[in-house]
C-alpha cells in the first residue's frame, strides 16, 4: 500500500464469519482475533507498506471480506439534511438488497454483485443494503448520471466500484436488514422507482423506468397517439389494463426495437430484450394472479417499481398480488438465456378468488338474498391456455355460480352476460383457479373443499367415490346456501361450458336418492363418511360432552347427529323377522328403488362361490345389476335373549362404511350389554371396492386368554401321555378332537 504523505491513518474493515484472523503491517502484528467483524485502525509511513492478512476458517462455509475505505458516514438526521438539495421528484431511485453476494456463480469468489444500470434521462440515486459486506460493481453502458450512492449493512466494509464519479455515503443498518426498502421514504419522500431484494445476489440488470406518474391521465382508447404523448404532465403513452411491448430484435447487422400495444406479454422466437409496460387501474381492493410460462429466458415482474418475481427456468409459475384501489405501474422484462436461441413467454393475468373458510363463505352467500345456485364441473380445459369460456343462460333470479375443476383452469367471462350474476365461487382439486373478464362489482370467492364432478350421475362400471359426485357437491352447496342447486353442467375436457346444462327439479333429486333435506344440515361440520349421505340425515348440532366443567377455549366440542336409520325410507318398519334378517340391496345412487328385498339367515354378501338361495343364506348380488362400487345394503331383524348378556359385534369387510343400530341407537363400540328379551338389530352398509365382501355376527364374547392360562386349560383337557395312531384304508377311528381355529 503506497502512501504519499509522511504519515497516513488507515481503517481496515473486516467482515468475519467464523475464523481466526491476523493483520500484519510491514511484518509487525497489528491485531489478532477470532469470530468477530471489526474495524482496525493503524498508521502507515510514506512510501510502500507491506500488508499481510491471515485467515484460518473453521466453519462449513467461508465468508470473509476486507476493505480499506473511508466513505462519509451519516446518521439519519444528517442524511435528511444533506439530501434536501436533491430533487427526488425528478430523480429515479433504485433500491437493491441482498443478504450476501452469491457464491454460486462460477468465478465469483470476491463478494461482488454486478449492477447494470439502464439508460435514463433522469439522474439516478442508489440505495445498497446488505447483511454481509458486499463489493458492488456498477456497469453503466448508457452513462446515466448517478446523483449519489448510499451503503448500508450489518457488517462493515462494503465497497462501490464505478467508472463515473459520484458521492458515496454510509448510513447505519436499518431494522429490516436487507429485505425492506420502505424506510427510504424518510430520506427521499417517496418509494423506490425500482426495488429488488434477494438472499444471494450475483448480478442484476435494472430495467427501464416508468416516466409518467401513476396518477396521470390514461391514454385514449388504450392506444398510442401523439395527443397522449403531449398530454400535460405526461411523458409516456402507456395504456391502462394492457401493455406497450418493446421488443429488441436483430435484423441483419442492426438492432431494431419493435413496438405495439398488447393485452398480455407474450413472445415466441429469438430476441435481445423484451419490455412490457402498462397501468392497472382498480376500483376496489383486488387480488390478481399472474400465471407465467417461460422457456429459454430470464423474466422479471415489477409492480409499482418493486421487483416482485424473477424466474429463469421453464416451469410454469403462479404469482398473486394484492392491488389497492388506484392506478399501478406494471412491467415485465425478459432476456434470453442463450443468445440467438428461440425463447417463449406467455403471461395470463386474471382475478384471484378470495379464499374463505366455510362459515365466512356461508355468511356471504346467505346475505345475498333470494338466488339460484348453478354448479359447473370440468376435469380440465382442452384449450392451450387452460381457459374455459362461460356462457350463462337467462335466469329470472340472481345466480351464484359454483365453478370446480380437477386441473388448473381459467374461467373466462368474455362471452357471458353477467347482468344476473351475483357471485362466483371457485374450487380446484390440484391447482389454482383464476377468473378473466369478470366485472369488478361481482365478488369472487374460493372454497377448496367443493367436490368436483363432471357428471350428474356416475358412469356405470366406473369406480367413483361418492365424495367426488354431484350428490356430495349438492349437499355442500345446500350447507353453504340453505338450498339445493337449481342447475348442473359438467364436462371432462372442454373450452366452453354452458350453464345450466340440466335444470334440477325435485324428481331429478329423488332419482339420485334425495329425500326432503333439512336446510340446517351441515355436511362440513359433521365430517360424514359415505354412509351419511345415502339417506339424508337431519340437522347437526354441537354438543360439549363434558357439560359439568366450565368451557375452555381449545376443548373439542363434538358434533352430535340425531338421525333415524334407513328403515323408514326403505319401508322396512313392519314385518321384521326374528332369528333372521330382512335384506335390501340397492344402488346407492338410487336407494329409493331396491334391486332386491328378501329374507336371509345372516347379514353377509360376497362375490365368490355358487349362487345360493337368498332366503337360506349368504347372498351373491352380482345378478342384481349393481356394480360393486355403488352397492348399498340394509339388514333388519330381531334377536331374542333368554337372559341379560354382554354381546359382541363382529364384522369382516373390505373397503366399506358400516353402521350398526340396536334398538334404534347407534352402537359405537364393539361390545354392548343387552337385557333379556327381544332386540331390533339394523345394519347399514355401503361398499367401496371392486368386489363384495361383508359378514356380520352378534355373539357372546369369547374368553381372551394369555399363553400360560391357555396352556393350563389345555393340559386339563388333553391326556398326560402321548398316543400314536395309524389310519389306513377305510378304517375309522373314534377319538377326542381338539380344533384350532
Amino acid at each position: 500500500m503506497t502512501v504519499l504523505n509522511e504519515r497516513q491513518s488507515v481503517k481496515a474493515h473486516f467482515d468475519v464469519s467464523k475464523g481466526d484472523v491476523a493483520l500484519y503491517v510491514n511484518d509487525d502484528l497489528v491485531d489478532k482475533w477470532r469470530d468477530d467483524s471489526k474495524i482496525v485502525r493503524f498508521t502507515l509511513n510514506k512510501g510502500d507498506n507491506k500488508i499481510r492478512i491471515e485467515l484460518h476458517n473453521h466453519w462449513h462455509t467461508t465468508s470473509f471480506n476486507v476493505s480499506f475505505t473511508d466513505y462519509q458516514k451519516l446518521d439519519k438526521s444528517a442524511a435528511v439534511e444533506l439530501f434536501k438539495d436533491i430533487d427526488f421528484n425528478s430523480t429515479k431511485i433504485v433500491y437493491l438488497g441482498a443478504y450476501e453476494a452469491s457464491a454460486n456463480t462460477a468465478g465469483n469468489n470476491y463478494n461482488e454483485i454486478l449492477v447494470t444500470l439502464p439508460g435514463s434521462s433522469a439522474p439516478i440515486f442508489i440505495f445498497l443494503n446488505s447483511y454481509r459486506a458486499v463489493n458492488w460493481v456498477f456497469n453503466n453502458p448508457h452513462n446515466a448520471k448517478i446523483t449519489g450512492v448510499v451503503l448500508r449493512g450489518r457488517s462493515p466494509g462494503s465497497t462501490v466500484a464505478m467508472t463515473s464519479p459520484a458521492p458515496v455515503y454510509e448510513l447505519p443498518a436499518n431494522r429490516n436488514a436487507y429485505k425492506s426498502s420502505y424506510d427510504i421514504r424518510a430520506f427521499t419522500g417517496k418509494n423506490a422507482d425500482y426495488a429488488f431484494t434477494e438472499y444471494g445476489l450475483s448480478n442484476i440488470i435494472i430495467p427501464e423506468f416508468f416516466q409518467a406518474k401513476a396518477n396521470d391521465l390514461p391514454p385514449k382508447n388504450g392506444s398510442i397517439s401523439a395527443s397522449d404523448s403531449a398530454a400535460p404532465g405526461r411523458t409516456d403513452p402507456y395504456p391502462v389494463n394492457s401493455f406497450v411491448e418493446s421488443l429488441v430484435v436483430q435484423q441483419q447487422n442492426n438492432t431494431v426495437t419493435q413496438t405495439q400495444v398488447v393485452k398480455e406479454p407474450a413472445l415466441d422466437g429469438t430476441f435481445i430484450k423484451g419490455n412490457w409496460k402498462g397501468y392497472f387501474e382498480v376500483l376496489k381492493p383486488i387480488d390478481k394472479t399472474f400465471t407465467i410460462s417461460h422457456q429459454g429466458l430470464r423474466a422479471e415482474l415489477i409492480i409499482d417499481g418493486r421487483s416482485v418475481w424473477r424466474g429463469k427456468n421453464s416451469r410454469e409459475k403462479v404469482y398473486q398480488h394484492k392491488f389497492k384501489p388506484g392506478r399501478h405501474e406494471v412491467m415485465f422484462v425478459a432476456y434470453p438465456e442463450v443468445e440467438s436461441r428461440a425463447a417463449k413467454l406467455n403471461v395470463s393475468i386474471t382475478d384471484t378468488a378470495k379464499d374463505l373458510k366455510y362459515d365466512e363463505l356461508a355468511a356471504y352467500l346467505k346475505g345475498i338474498g333470494d338466488f339460484d345456485s348453478i354448479y359447473c364441473g370440468v376435469q380440465k380445459s382442452q384449450s392451450p391456455d387452460q381457459t374455459v369460456d362461460i356462457i350463462l343462460k337467462d335466469s329470472k333470479k340472481p345466480v351464484v355460480l359454483f365453478l370446480t375443476s380437477y386441473r388448473r383452469a381459467t374461467w373466462d367471462f368474455k362471452s357471458c352476460n353477467t347482468d344476473k350474476l351475483a357471485a362466483v365461487v371457485t374450487s380446484a382439486k390440484n391447482a389454482a383457479v383464476s377468473i378473466k373478464n369478470l366485472p369488478q362489482n361481482i365478488p369472487i370467492y374460493h372454497f377448496f373443499k367443493l367436490a368436483n364432478t363432471t357428471r350428474f350421475i356416475p358412469v356405470r362400471g366406473k369406480r367413483l367415490n361418492i365424495k367426488d359426485t354431484f350428490k356430495q357437491a349438492a349437499l355442500q352447496i345446500l350447507a353453504l346456501t340453505g338450498k339445493l342447486p337449481a342447475g348442473f353442467s359438467g364436462a371432462d375436457q372442454t373450452d366452453t361450458i354452458e350453464a345450466p346444462e340440466t335444470i334440477l327439479d325435485r324428481e331429478k333429486y329423488r332419482y339420485i336418492g334425495f329425500a326432503d333435506v333439512s336446510p340446517d344440515y351441515n355436511i362440513f361440520i359433521e365430517h360424514p363418511k359415505k354412509i351419511d349421505i345415502v339417506f339424508n340425515p337431519v340437522a347437526t348440532k354441537y354438543v360439549d360432552p363434558n357439560r359439568t366443567r366450565e368451557y375452555m377455549p381449545g376443548r373439542k366440542i363434538q358434533p352430535e347427529v340425531q338421525r333415524k336409520s334407513w328403515a323408514e325410507p326403505l319401508g322396512a318398519t313392519k314385518d321384521i323377522p326374528t332369528g333372521a334378517f330382512k335384506a335390501f340391496y340397492f344402488d346407492i345412487f338410487n336407494p329409493g328403488q331396491p334391486k332386491f328385498i328378501g329374507i336371509v339367515e345372516d347379514a353377509s354378501v360376497n362375490s365368490s362361490g355358487k349362487i345360493k338361495n337368498n332366503s337360506t343364506g349368504s347372498a351373491i348380488v352380482y345378478q342384481y345389476g349393481i356394480i360393486p362400487e355403488n352397492f348399498g345394503a340394509f339388514w333388519i331383524g330381531n334377536v331374542v335373549l333368554e337372559k341379560d348378556k354382554e354381546m359382541e359385534i363382529n364384522m369382516d369387510s373390505g373397503n366399506s362404511a358400516t353402521r350398526v343400530l340396536i334398538d334404534d341407537k347407534e352402537v359405537k363400540g364393539r361390545r354392548i350389554s343387552l337385557k333379556k328379551g327381544r332386540h331390533k338389530v339394523e345394519i347399514e352398509h355401503v361398499n367401496d371396492w371392486h368386489t363384495y365382501d361383508f359378514n356380520f355376527s352378534l355373539t357372546e364374547p369369547q374368553a381372551l386368554l394369555a399363553y400360560e392360562e391357555l396352556k393350563e386349560r389345555l393340559e386339563d383337557i388333553l391326556p398326560g401321555y402321548q398316543m400314536s395312531i395309524t389310519l389306513s384304508g377305510s378304517r375309522q377311528l373314534s377319538c377326542p378332537v381338539f380344533l384350532y381355529q
